[in-house]
């Protein structure tokens, strides 16, 4: 796991479906990757309200103080429409430590949303020459 307040966009790699991202982070920013929209991001507000009520329409509890801060500054930011990020966690990932995967066309938005959060977010070159 990475450390302190850094997320790590560690490597790109191919699907079956598309190309993946593979991101190292810490505990405390698991929200922020879990709660990307999942399809995008104007489907998901037409059909739940918001990422807070699809959230909700899937049993999370969203009125802790962590998940209240989260839902109101996804809402501030304002991801493009078309942004959907198709995150997983992969237990395999990074020799079996476990990480979350997004679709590597979202690592653009999904770094600014983070850095928007506060995080500090780090690339390699390799993986910045595959974006």
């Amino acid at each position: 796991m990475s450390e302190d307040n850094t997320i790590e966009v560690v490597e790109i790699r191919e699907t079956q479906y598309d190309d993946e991202a593979v991101i190292d982070s810490p505990y405390e920013a698991r929200h922020a990757i879990k709660f990307l929209p999942w399809k995008e991001y104007s489907e998901e507000v037409a059909e739940h309200g918001s990422l807070k009520g699809k959230a909700q329409s899937r049993g999370t509890n969203t009125k802790t103080g962590e998940l209240i801060t989260l839902f109101s500054e996804m809402e501030r930011y304002g991801f493009s429409d078309s942004f959907s990020a198709h995150q997983t966690w992969d237990g395999e990932a990074l020799d079996g430590e476990g990480a979350w995967t997004i679709d590597a066309d979202a690592v653009t938005e999904a770094v600014d949303f983070w850095e928007y959060l506060g995080y500090d977010v780090e690339m390699s070159d390799h993986v910045e020459q595959q974006l």
